[in-house]
């Protein structure tokens, strides 16, 4: 029997069951279970899980042969666990490091029925902001009831945040109802039920900040559940503390859902009002002040939303400079879109990665489809002679992205540009992410970021990996397409390399990267980051001529893996690079070749002939990184978007 089972309902969270996971294989103490439910979700929680099943014996997982929702997914958990102690955690939260031993610390000092532990929510920008409430967990005795002690009630409702004695549970027979906010019925009659309750002042568990999956962040006419709960609450609740708070807060908590804009869809919310007036004359609930007498008087309309004002921000000289551009394209948004797609690649300053390869396909593909790039007025020049272009900020510029039906890019367009209704959006990326990205990136503006990204319809993957990756770091409502990278379809199927020319391609740094030391028999040819130098040689021409690639963070190594060639890690700064950008591997533990931190060791590496060595560690980097390239990326992606097949 372990101390502590924890139960982890997972439902359409591919992007972040796997952190959840990992925090716990992580922790100090081992003595835990972990039963995973996959409540039949669309996506690859049920995979992921099994994976962790399959190299640790303390997981399990149970895989639903429908979805029954968060309720269900939870009892069908529990029914499993052997554990002392119960902590049903969320797929998309994650633990603190060392909570399981603060728990089981607490545990053995208290011997509680119910152990209430702190929490922090965790925004997507990065910053982490404690429970407002932590002083109600501070100022609890020891151990108590909640008679004695009913200002816990004004903790957080929920069950993620409470450890709970198994044999007790099992002994209440309380169990998570059907249906949205599934937690009022649970977690309330819970305490009011405990002769043993304590809390630990200690965060131990990060509750995520989603933009969407929440039931909270939804518009649903099931919010109206939520009465639902609270009869189901009172008719399981005895007289005392916990009926007297739950009678208090219930008109409120209806209110707020109701105030809540977009919550209640338009055409419900009468209704919702309707069914909350006979709630509160049915128990003989008292509205609390002004509002919420008006509120459940009828007069909901009259409550005023909360708006943020923005003020004008940004160059005004700029911007007056565009007002005649943006007036046209605000005029062309409202003629009749055209069989046209828009290409950008690098914020317009290259003819490159895969836009470029789906330029190229759709041309064969779908010559019905006229094709555009967007560009920079000092990059037109390098453009190739059969390609069409338009300047960006020009007049042709507002008008192809105001009539195209598609765009496809690596970057994102600029924060004027309006997705019309009818148009498509692929996003391409630029390569497979080792540094943070997206909302992980260090210092990004959040807001600007996820506004654009919420354009994309699609969004392209090379391997499961970037699928988790990207729906975490880009948290909108796009369909990902496990298509591989076009950009890496001329790589796939090429046999070696001939000659002795070995590629140095390092990741941008401002100030440039560390020149690597020449190297004995071999010519270097030095690749730097398109901000750097992007007018030089195409990464793919110089990928096919090496034998052999140097680099340090750049997603090229992810790309020339499909070769088969020996790829070495030079990373001189690794450590002040982690700390600086953030990274999702340890690259230095999963190499795919030889790993050099200072030029003596590079050099050592290529004169030994270690070079040529680390087979098995290509395979298993390529395996995983290069899931689906298989020089048809393109193909895919123009059947898909331009010629609708599969769809």
């Amino acid at each position: 029997m372990a101390l502590i089972s924890l139960v982890v309902p997972a439902y359409e969270v591919e992007a972040y069951l796997r952190q959840c996971l990992d925090s716990i294989v992580a922790q100090s103490l081992a003595d835990f279970e972990v039963i995973v439910v996959d409540d039949h979700s669309p996506d690859r929680c049920g995979e992921i899980a099994d994976e962790f099943a399959t190299r640790d014996r303390r997981f399990r997982t149970l895989h639903l042969e429908a979805n029954g929702g968060l309720g269900r997914a939870r009892n069908a958990g529990f029914a499993l666990a052997t554990g002392e102690f119960t902590w049903f955690v969320d797929g998309d939260d994650w633990l603190s490091p060392g909570a399981l031993e603060a728990v089981a610390t607490r545990i053995a000092q208290t011997q509680p029925d119910v152990l209430v532990l702190d929490y922090a929510r965790a925004y997507l920008d990065g910053t982490k902001k404690r429970n407002r409430r932590a002083d109600v967990l501070r100022d609890a005795p020891d151990v108590f009831a909640i008679d004695g002690y009913p200002r816990l009630l004004e903790n957080f409702g929920v069950a993620w945040n409470k450890v709970v004695r198994t044999d007790f549970l099992r002994e209440t027979r309380l169990h998570f109802p059907p249906g949205w906010y599934e937690d009022i019925p649970f977690t309330f009659p819970l305490l009011d039920r405990a002769r043993r309750l304590s809390t630990l002042d200690r965060v131990c568990l990060f509750y995520r900040q989603r933009r969407h999956g929440s039931i909270l962040g939804s518009t649903s006419a099931r919010h109206i559940e939520l009465l639902d709960q609270y009869e189901r609450a009172f008719s399981l609740l005895r007289p005392g503390p916990v009926m007297e708070f739950l009678r208090g807060q219930a008109i409120g908590h209806g209110l707020l859902v109701l105030d809540a804009p977009g919550r209640v869809p338009a055409k419900e919310r009468k209704v919702f009002r309707r069914r909350l007036a006979q709630f509160q004359h049915l128990y003989g609930l008292e509205p609390r002040g002004w509002k919420q007498r008006v509120l459940l008087a009828g007069a909901w309309r009259i409550a005023p939303y909360r708006k943020r004002i923005r003020l004008p921000r940004g160059d005004w000289k700029r911007k007056l400079r565009r007002l005649p551009g943006l007036a046209y394209y605000w005029w062309q948004r409202r003629k009749p879109l055209q069989d046209l797609a828009v290409y950008s690649s690098y914020w317009g300053r290259a003819y490159e990665c895969s836009p470029a390869a789906i330029h190229v396909k759709a041309a064969e593909l779908a010559p019905h489809v006229r094709g555009v790039w967007l560009v920079t007025g000092e990059h037109a020049a390098h453009m190739p002679s059969n390609v069409d272009y338009v300047i960006i900020g020009s007049l042709a510029y507002y008008r192809a992205l105001g009539r195209a039906r598609w765009a496809i890019y690596n970057d994102n367009l600029e924060g004027e540009i309006v997705k019309r209704p009818g148009t498509v959006h692929l996003q391409t990326h630029h390569g497979t992410p080792l540094k943070h990205m997206g909302v992980d990136e260090p210092g990004v503006n959040v807001e600007k970021l996820l506004k654009r990204c919420d354009r994309w319809d699609y969004n392209l993957s090379a391997n499961r990996y970037s699928t988790e990756i990207w729906q975490r770091a880009y948290p909108a409502k796009f369909e990902t397409l496990e298509f591989g990278l076009p950009r890496n379809d001329s790589l796939a199927h090429t046999p070696a390399a001939a000659g002795r020319m070995v590629l140095y391609a390092p990741t941008f740094r401002p100030g440039g990267a560390p020149e690597p030391p020449p190297l004995k028999g071999f010519d270097v040819v030095v690749k730097h980051h398109y901000f750097h130098d992007p007018r030089s040689a195409s990464i793919n021409d110089l990928m096919l001529q090496a034998c052999a690639l140097i680099t340090d963070y750049s997603s090229v190594m992810f790309d020339f893996a499909l070769l088969d060639r020996p790829i070495v890690i030079y990373a001189p700064d690794w450590e002040s690079y982690v700390d600086s950008r953030g990274v999702y591997f340890d690259l230095l533990r999963e190499p795919p070749g030889p790993v050099a931190t200072t030029h003596e060791e590079l050099q050592q590496i290529f004169s030994t002939g270690e070079v040529w060595g680390y087979e098995q560690e290509r395979k298993a980097f390529r395996e995983k990184f290069c899931q689906f390239d298989d020089s048809r990326a393109a193909e895919r992606v123009v059947r898909h978007l331009f010629l609708r097949e599969g769809s």
